[in-house]
């Protein structure tokens, strides 16, 4: 790991780079505690660097604004947790890599390292991945030891076709002049008490990582529960709605019949535009409205030639 943390000094300190990199891999696989590990073994080498966790959106934008007391400065970790949870669904697909993009902007002058976990890596746009620099898949929790491996890969960008691939890192040993590749990285427990960092130790980000939850999950049940009176509300509106649109429409018919060669049919263009509804409503109200009256395409209606007859 210690090799991961040079690698993140030497872009940001001697070459005024950022970092971007990303943990994948199963729930509960180790993904929060490699971050904060690596942000920890990151300070060993630049001790002036200061740990930013978050769980929110509006936390990063807040971080980014200069003039604000809290603000990220050259050298900072910003450490995005269970980034997923913090959008909706639709939204959920295109964050990442709408943040991802802000942050590879803002960080060419600003330098800072910026980590973050997936639940898989195909949520990454594909014009998005080559701005990545490393992805760690969790493959191995040691509970006894305290210890999570994961593999490791440094992307590598082909840019004459624009595709991304993402290969095992090689290092290189000065004392035997060889080259050797890395396959797996062992990420350590992170120290309970955390050193300038946002927040004080694991006891207070587990805390404040089950409020977080706590607070999605309250939220996902309201609006589950509105999703639910919603749908309730538009089955009886419907109902009602449809039956006075009949009841409506046959006081004066002739606007919504088309005279076809053969038959008269229920205009469903019409029904649509003048009433209102949706198709499913509107085929429905046509089918009522041609069985009263007895016209249309169906054999049943088509008496007299399928003609209607409001003569009085």
């Amino acid at each position: 790991m210690g090799c991961i943390a040079n690698y993140i000094y030497n872009k940001i300190i001697i070459k005024n780079e950022n970092f971007i990199g990303v943990f994948i891999g199963g729930v509960g696989s180790g993904k929060s505690y490699c971050g904060i590990s690596l942000g920890q073994e990151y300070q060993k080498k630049y001790p002036k660097a200061k740990i930013w966790i978050i769980f929110q959106y509006n936390e990063l934008l807040d971080l980014l604004i200069r003039g604000k007391k809290n603000q990220i400065k050259k050298g900072d970790v910003v450490i995005y947790e269970e980034m997923g949870i913090t959008a909706d669904h639709r939204a959920f697909w295109s964050l990442p890599n709408k943040i991802i993009k802000q942050i590879t902007q803002i960080a060419r002058n600003r330098n800072f390292a910026f980590l973050m976990n997936l639940p898989f890596l195909s949520l990454i746009d594909k014009d998005v991945k080559p701005l990545i620099h490393f992805v760690f898949e969790t493959v191995h929790k040691d509970v006894k030891r305290k210890v999570v491996s994961a593999k490791c890969f440094k992307s590598s960008v082909n840019y004459r076709d624009g595709k991304t691939y993402f290969k095992y890192p090689s290092i290189f040993v000065n004392d035997e002049k060889k080259y050797y590749r890395i396959g797996k990285i062992n990420f350590n427990h992170p120290a309970k008490v955390f050193t300038n960092c946002n927040m004080i130790d694991l006891k207070d980000y587990e805390k404040q990582k089950d409020a977080f939850n706590d607070a999605t999950y309250i939220q996902l049940q309201k609006e589950g529960a509105k999703l639910e009176l919603k749908k309730k509300g538009k089955s009886r509106t419907s109902k009602i709605d449809t039956q006075k649109i009949v009841d409506d429409i046959l006081k004066n018919p002739l606007p919504f019949i088309s005279h076809n060669k053969n038959y008269d049919i229920i205009n469903i263009d019409k029904i649509k535009f003048d009433c209102d509804l949706g198709l499913n409503n509107a085929r429905h109200v046509k089918r009522v409205l041609e069985a009263k009256l007895k016209i249309g395409m169906n054999s049943d209606y088509r008496k007299d030639g399928g003609r209607i007859n409001l003569k009085n």
